[in-house]
């Protein structure tokens, strides 16, 4: 596996460049080189040139052949500030051999491209690719000339590791059926049993003691240093040789990641031979959850299991809000469950993040102690997070005369939401008054309330964000904001500095911005606490962050959504920046997280975060690797096998019928150059690809014995999405069984289909979107990325659905909602079928 610039030698990638009059098969070498200016990098060594009566009102055709297969992400061409081109274009071998457009930069007007910096996306597998430099009667001057892509001809593993050696000729040997390790060592003990119980559907490892032969075996071992050097906490090494493969690492968190580094490593019953050395980037890697309705608590422990462990994830920030059983308060309990159901039944306005806390319920403390013992065994440090002085709506629903406020009734505020978070409504009290004692009782029991529960080792998060009520009631009108925060914040640190914890509070009240007043509280508060920044959202083309170090303080960039994060390359390397958390801020179950990208967040920011070879211009390929284990990672989360990844069962087509509406030729064009549409050898029959408009459906009959379906399908055009709304429906498949019940599959735009006329997995950049910015993502995978004959991007969506009740098919209807903003285009079926009768 290579990730980077093909021009590089460790990329093993040749390339063989030709120049050609563009469109023609007549070359056209460069009229000169520059000598006197060497090519920092890629794949000139000095400059080129075309010189403008040469090229005319023609151009350029760079021809490039790759010596195997690769994955091209982008193109990159630095011209001279003396150099104009009119536009480039890239070009690629579609399936009938002609060349077609996969991507071109062209000027935003009728007027030329100066910029000097021209990166155009490609997001293709080919051999080879047309560099297209349309001129027009100015020179042209190539200063830098380079291709970034990836190769996958080795082990992929993700996320990226440091280091993979392979041995020479890319060697496999088989899987050794053996563990051996140290069994009394519980963290040895733990790793070995994770790898056995991982690897149980296809294989019976038997763990054994260490002994002398340990030659064709899995060897867990834990140490301090190896033959490569040090193993700090969290560092692993995999040596995959002679018939064996050994973990090393010093603590439980490495082991882990070795076994699932070692689970990436298996494939078809051999695993490649290889030296992997691995250690994090970031010591930090979190995400932000609340805590979960008691029914999702097993999808929790499947979260922590299939998605954060293989992702490196080591820290839960779990906000308690008051969704656990509170002792010493219990009418705190009972004032949020009353508010929230008097929310949710529309009575009282929408209580902010009700149902991300417990689904609105409330958890005994046994089973929230549960959830930190379980994740605890898997390496993950669980911070919880205790919202105090701010978003205190949880403690004035039952103590309303601790709430700061002026008496006055003030109207909640309507904000620009591309731009501003909305603020809590002010019908519930949102902020405590921090000059009032009995505040700080209170808070001090909760405190210690759940402490005694999460037990943190470290650290206590304390919330303090968006605190847009301070200094306003009878108590506080005379006091500074500043100084109000301040205090409060020395009085809770001072608290737990004596239970030998420290704190991490929100940054956002401290940054010298219009908004807030508390700006100058940040000299007034102990430069040991933790500060994560969220609203760098809020100022994209600035480093916002650095107003905070600059005064002292480590940060943990908060929310860092990787679909909006911008420079992060540059921002993560700073001094005092410790790492990041992916927040949800929404119910924890597995449809809401797919819908709202955060599943697939989760696993794009976890590789920026652990690895140091994280480019952000290499998002083509990252989305590739996610792509291909997404399938598995969403059947270990759902709790049930995907027929598709079982290799063994049998796979046929499933013939539409005749359309009587075809979609727009340039999709129907795309899909037929497109490179053969596989699912694990079985090849799409797309013949009959059809537009279903609002109001119609078709009938796929005689389907038989389906262990599940794929549909192969997209959207005829984007539908708006509003990050706090449900996502449209916009049509059904109905599955009629023989027996004569049937079952609706609702289509769901944005779930399980999107747009075919976009990238699959391109973020939704518009900053409105920051808090659901890889929409559609989760489902569904994109089975066809391909090019219009124009250059545009043709993606249609594989969405299996799984027959869990067994029952034999007689038909499949798929019908569009007679009030759908789209039709939806179905291209195929793929039926799995069972080995035996599923009835």
């Amino acid at each position: 596996m290579y990730i980077g610039s093909l021009s590089k030698p460790q990329s093993n990638v040749k390339i063989k460049i030709t120049y050609y009059k563009r469109g023609t098969t007549h070359k056209m070498p460069p009229d000169g080189i520059l000598n006197d200016y060497n090519s920092s990098n890629g794949l000139l060594s000095k400059p080129v040139f075309w010189n403008w009566n040469s090229v005319l009102e023609t151009g350029v055709d760079i021809h490039m052949s790759f010596s195997q297969k690769c994955f091209i992400d982008n193109v990159f061409i630095k011209q001279s500030k003396d150099s104009v081109i009119k536009s480039v274009s890239v070009l690629y071998k579609g399936k009938n051999g002609n060349y077609m457009k996969a991507g071109k930069y062209e000027p935003k007007t009728d007027g030329f491209l100066e910029q000097r910096d021209i990166n155009v996306l490609v997001a293709l597998s080919c051999d080879s690719i047309i560099i297209r430099l349309e001129s027009c009667l100015k020179n042209i001057v190539l200063e830098e000339l380079d291709v970034f892509g990836s190769t996958f001809d080795g082990t992929v593993i993700y996320p990226i590791p440091n280091k993979i050696e392979y041995k020479s000729g890319n060697k496999h040997m088989a899987v050794p059926k053996i563990i051996i390790a140290n069994l009394e060592d519980d963290d040895v003990f733990f790793a070995a049993n994770l790898l056995k119980e991982k690897t149980s559907k296809y294989y019976s490892l038997v763990m054994q003691k260490e002994y002398h032969n340990s030659n064709n075996a899995f060897i867990i071992r834990k140490c301090n240093h190896s033959v490569l050097g040090n193993i700090p906490s969290e560092k692993y090494e995999v040596h995959s040789n002679n018939g064996s493969v050994e973990i090393l690492a010093s603590d439980r968190s490495g082991l882990i990641y070795g076994v699932e580094a070692v689970l990436q490593m298996i494939d078809d019953d051999k695993i490649m031979e290889c030296q992997v050395t691995d250690s994090p980037y970031m010591p930090l890697r979190g995400v932000h959850l609340g805590l979960p309705p008691r029914e999702e608590i097993p999808f929790f422990y499947r979260l922590i299991r299939y998605l954060l462990v293989p992702m490196h994830i080591n820290t839960i920030f779990l906000q308690i809000t008051a969704g656990m059983r509170f002792d010493s308060h219990p009418e705190i309990n009972e004032a949020w469950r009353n508010a929230v159901k008097k929310s949710d039944s529309g009575e009282w306005p929408k209580l902010h993040h009700s149902d991300m806390i417990a689904g609105g319920k409330v958890l005994e403390k046994t089973e929230v102690a549960d959830l930190i013992e379980y994740a605890r065994s898997y390496g993950i440090e669980v911070i919880p997070e205790i919202q105090s002085l701010s978003h205190v709506q949880y403690i004035t629903l039952a103590h309303p005369e601790l709430a700061e406020t002026s008496g006055t009734p003030q109207e909640t505020l309507a904000v620009d939401k591309r731009s501003t978070d909305q603020p809590p409504n002010t019908f519930y009290h949102h902020s405590y008054c921090p000059s009032n004692e009995e505040c700080y009782k209170l808070i001090f029991e909760l405190i210690d309330e759940i402490i005694e529960v999460v037990c943190p080792t470290k650290y206590v998060h304390m919330g303090h964000d968006e605190c847009y009520q301070i200094g306003i009631c009878p108590k506080c009108k005379n006091k500074e904001p500043a100084d109000l925060f301040a205090i409060h914040v020395r009085r809770i640190y001072e608290y737990l500095k004596k239970k030998n914890l420290k704190m991490m509070i929100w940054g956002d009240m401290l940054q010298n911005t219009t908004r807030y007043k508390t700006s100058p509280a940040i000299d007034k508060i102990p430069k040991d606490i933790i500060l994560l920044d969220f609203i760098w959202y809020f100022s994209l083309n600035h480093d916002i962050e650095d107003h905070l170090l600059n005064h002292g303080f480590q940060v943990a960039f908060g929310n860092l959504y990787s679909s909006h994060f911008p420079r992060f390359e540059n921002r993560i390397r700073k001094k005092g920046i410790i790492g990041g958390e992916i927040s949800t801020w929404c119910r924890l179950d597995e449809k809401v997280l797919g819908q709202k990208g955060k599943l697939y967040d989760m696993i794009y920011t976890a590789n920026a975060l652990w690895s140091d070879k994280y480019d952000s211009n290499m998002r083509c390929s990252y989305e590739k690797i996610i792509s291909n284990l997404m399938p598995k990672i969403r059947s270990n989360l759902q709790s049930v096998m995907s027929p598709s990844l079982d290799k063994s069962v049998k796979r046929e087509i499933l013939h539409l019928p005749t359309p009587y509406k075809k979609p727009s030729p340039e999709l129907v064009e795309a899909i037929n150059s497109a490179q053969p549409i596989v699912l694990r050898g079985i090849t799409f029959d797309t013949s009959n690809i059809q537009q279903i408009p609002p109001g119609n459906k078709i009938i796929i009959r005689e389907v038989g014995n389906i262990e599940s379906i794929i549909f192969l399908h997209g959207a005829s055009q984007s539908i708006s999405i509003v990050p706090s709304s449900s996502l449209e429906k916009i049509g059904c498949y109905t599955i009629s069984y023989r027996d004569g019940t049937s079952q609706e599959i609702p289509i769901e735009y944005g779930v399980c289909i999107a747009s075919w006329n976009k990238r699959a997995l391109e973020p939704m950049k518009m900053e409105y979107y920051r808090h659901v910015g890889y929409s559609g993502t989760y489902f569904a995978d994109p089975y066809v990325e391909a090019r219009t004959p124009s250059g545009d991007y043709a993606t249609l969506y594989g969405f299996e659905w799984i027959n869990t009740s067994h029952k034999e098919i007689t038909s499949i209807e798929c019908y569009t909602c007679s009030n759908a903003e789209s039709d939806i285009i179905l291209a195929g079926a793929i039926g799995i079928r069972c080995s035996k009768k599923c009835y």
